[in-house]
Formats: C-alpha cells, sequence, structure tokens
C-alpha cells in the first residue's frame, strides 16, 4: 500500500526510533526523527506492552504536530526465515501459493502462523523459459501482534511491516544507490543477530541470517567494562548507550567482533561460491549497517584488517547532503541509527 506521509518505527528494547517523510519514492521530505524511550519493565527488560508503547507514540505524534500519517513498523526477531529463491516466471497470486506450499512441506510448524511477503527481484532467460529471482521473509504472527496493536492503539493506519534487515536494504539503495553497483557485501548487525547479503556486478546473489550480533560486544569489552568505574564508562565510549566508539588506547579489545565480522563475511561468501559454482568470485567493499548498537568505527577497524572498501551506511545522514531533509530539532541525533526506521518509511512511498 502506497502513502505520501508515513512514520517508519524500529522497535528495539526500551526504545522506539521512528523517521517521518512525505512526498513520493522519487522526491520525498524528511520532517521527523526522534528516539521515543517506551517502558522498561524490571521483571523482563524485553518486554513489550503495546497500550504504553502506544501512549508514547500518541504523545510524540502530538507533541510533533505529525498528522494523518500512516505507520510502518520492524521489530528483532530471529525466528523469522528470509531466503532468495529463483523459480519459474508466475503471475502474483501463483508465486504467492507457491511459495507458502514450498515452505509448508519444510516447516514443522503450520505456515498458517506465518505472514509471508516476497518481492521479485529480477527476471530473466533460464533453460525452461523465464526465470525470476524472489526474496522472501516469513515471520511469525504471534511475534507482530504485539506491535500491530500498539499501532492501531496510537491511532495510526498500519502500511508495513519489515524485517529490519530489509528496511536497511531499501534505505541504503534508495539514498545512495550507486553503493550496490559492483560485488559488495552487506552486513546487518542487530542486538541479538545479524545477517549477511552478497551483491554480485551489482544484483543481490546471496543472503545467510548469522547469529553474530551487538550482544558480543560483552565478550570483546568484559576486561575493559569491568576494570572501569561505571562513571567512566561513557568517558571511553558509552559502551551501555547505543552510539559510542573504541578509543584507539582499548582498539586491541575490539578485536574478537572485528575477527567475527570478517569470519562472517568469507564464510558466507564460501557457502556463495560453493553452491552458485562462483569460484572466482571476489567482493570490492562491506557495507556495515544496522541499529547503530555496535562501535561507530567498527567499520574503521575492520578496514585496517582487510584490503577491501568498508562503508558505514548511514543512509538519514546522506538525506542531510540533499535537499530533502527538513529536520529542525535534536540536531544531535545519531543519524547512521535511523536507517531501520527510513528504509521502511521509504518502502511505503507511493
Amino acid at each position: 500500500m502506497a502513502v505520501t506521509k508515513v512514520v517508519g518505527f524500529d522497535f528495539v528494547p526500551g526504545m522506539a526510533r521512528a523517521v517521518a517523510v512525505q512526498g513520493s519514492a522519487a522526491k520525498f521530505t524528511v520532517t521527523k526523527a526522534a528516539e521515543i524511550p517506551l517502558p522498561v519493565h524490571e521483571e523482563s527488560p524485553e518486554g513489550f506492552e503495546p497500550m504504553e508503547a502506544a501512549a508514547a507514540i500518541r504523545d510524540w505524534m502530538h507533541q510533533e504536530s505529525l498528522r494523518a500519517y500512516s505507520a510502518a513498523i520492524s521489530y528483532q526477531e530471529r525466528k523469522s526465515i528470509l531466503r532468495l529463491l529463483t523459480m519459474p516466471a508466475m503471475d502474483e497470486d501463483e508465486l504467492r501459493s507457491t511459495i507458502r506450499f514450498e515452505f509448508d512441506q519444510v516447516m514443522e510448524e503450520s505456515i498458517d502462523d506465518y505472514s509471508i511477503d516476497s518481492c521479485v527481484l529480477d527476471r530473466g532467460p533460464g533453460e525452461d523459459g523465464e526465470r525470476i529471482k524472489v526474496l522472501v521473509a516469513i515471520v511469525p504472527k504471534a511475534s507482530v501482534y504485539p506491535y500491530v496493536e500498539a499501532i492501531e492503539a496510537a491511532r495510526m493506519t498500519i502500511v508495513r511491516a519489515n524485517l529490519p534487515v530489509l528496511a536497511n536494504l531499501s534505505a541504503v539503495s534508495l539514498t545512495r544507490p550507486e553503493t550496490f553497483e559492483s560485488n559488495c557485501v552487506l552486513v546487518h548487525l542487530e542486538i541479538i543477530g545479524g545477517d549477511v547479503l552478497i551483491f554480485d556486478e551489482g544484483q543481490l546473489a546471496f543472503v545467510r541470517r548469522v547469529s553474530l550480533g551487538a550482544h558480543e560486544l560483552k565478550y570483546a569489552f568484559a576486561g575493559l567494562v569491568e576494570a572501569k568505574p561505571p562513571e567512566e564508562v561513557d568517558s571511553i565510549g558509552g559502551y551501555k548507550l547505543d552510539d559510542y566508539r573504541i578509543p584507539d588506547a582499548f582498539v586491541e579489545m575490539s578485536r574478537p567482533l572485528v575477527d567475527m565480522v570478517n569470519a562472517e563475511v568469507e564464510r558466507t561468501i564460501s557457502f556463495y561460491k560453493s553452491q552458485r559454482q562462483s569460484p572466482e568470485y571476489a567482493y570490492d567493499s562491506i557495507v556495515i549497517c544496522g541499529n547503530g548498537v555496535w562501535p561507530r568505527n567498527l567499520p574503521d577497524m575492520v578496514e585496517r584488517t582487510i584490503p577491501q572498501k568498508v562503508i558505514y551506511a548511514d543512509p538519514l545522514g546522506w538525506c542531510r547532503e540533499r535537499s530533502d531533509f527538513a529536520l529542525d530539532a535534536q540536531e544531535d541525533l545519531s543519524l547512521p541509527q535511523f536507517g531501520t526506521p527510513l528504509g521502511l518509511a521509504l518502502d511505503c512511498l507511493s
């Protein structure tokens, strides 16, 4: 469903990051961006209370005078499935039925318990006729219901729910499309996991979900944090905040995380070469994106260990460089953290 005014909400524990845009996919304006605090319950720090979230969202919308906006959402859900499929060309209804049937055969739970979203990325000739490349996302319905309930209670119409990795992919593609024109690897990091996507000659060619996530920072920084009093943690980069840098004096403590990023990239490329029979594939760059809970200078540290270029995806910051950026408040926002809600919103514009 395409709209002209939409707010993207990225739900993480204790917070909803929001980006409001209006216009069209070809010409849009970013009007508001904010971090909306959500209540955190001691008995369930990662719990989500729809009515409390709805109240916080309503207050923010009223405060910012945002009227007649629709909503798009994402949330952290590692039980979701992301697959890139190649199949014979077919009409939309037949494609939907085929995807549903294929996954119903291999899943332990009923496919009726899941929501399915798909997007045709490419069409081309095959040995038995036209073939299509389809990106499929499957999410447990029970997981998305609380967030839908919160948006509806906030008196907004929800037009899309998407996985964070796909929202980030859209955000980068729509704000700096040349990023994926060559052989590129997209590394997406969430709090509880991540994804690695391979682009071959500008085309999305392989997708792999990985366990690597921001929780791994607890191991990388354990010694440093334990050796410092709490009041000094912020001075070394704000370990417990969502936005921080690793001082050069402690750069070696980041090595486990850097090694994990490099290992997941190489492992994914190895799978791609073997499954797609592309032994000559070599990548030119790595793009690191996600919800911003990893070190801001992680790309710099990764680039020190490999010959390829490493890019820190900053879609909202890239919008700032254009004339379609109209934020007039909270200019100190850490912009790279807002790639997910920006991508959600842009995906919905007509």
